[in-house]
């Protein structure tokens, strides 16, 4: 719902400028080893948790980019990568589900995304086995240097769009 207001009142390249500097700095952070050098050791907490969550949704609703917020959540809390998937799958099958009415009241679905939706969903089992698949034959220390990187990419990208006129 706090979505849903701030795209009356938010610029989505803003969402998009902050989400972006906040995936570049955590991909440093995790490259550099920046806390552990400051021997910042502490797990991230529940209030951590709430407000990476917030702003994960409230990004996911504006722009499109709830993934960087919620992925330095889960990111830092050093989780198996088998639960890190499941975890990132169920936050956004909720969130994702608490933008219907938001976004049918707002008129964003028609015949046409209706027409679209229902023929890319045949593709929907064969993109979970192939996830599946990929998720047991990559080693844990690769999945996460590569969603390290993805997530520095991701940033990267949104502060490009950002800087757009």
């Amino acid at each position: 719902m706090i979505g849903a207001l701030a795209m009356s009142l938010l610029f989505d390249r803003y969402i998009k400028g902050m989400i972006g500097i906040i995936a570049i700095s955590f991909m440093l952070d995790r490259i550099f080893q920046l806390r552990q050098r400051l021997h910042w050791q502490q797990l991230p907490g529940k209030h951590f948790a709430r407000v990476c969550a917030l702003v994960s949704g409230v990004t996911s609703t504006v722009a499109h980019a709830g993934g960087p917020p919620i992925l330095v959540y889960l990111m830092a809390k050093n989780l198996a990568k088998q639960t890190f998937v499941a975890t990132t799958a169920v936050f956004f099958t909720v969130l994702n589900a608490g933008k219907l009415l938001p976004y049918a009241a707002m008129g964003f679905f028609t015949l046409d995304s209706w027409k679209i939706a229902a023929s890319l969903a045949v593709f929907a089992p064969l993109g979970v086995w192939l996830g599946l698949y990929v998720l047991k034959m990559i080693p844990e220390r690769y999945f996460f240097s590569l969603a390290t990187a993805l997530l520095g990419i991701s940033g990267i990208k949104l502060l490009y769009d950002a800087l757009q006129f």
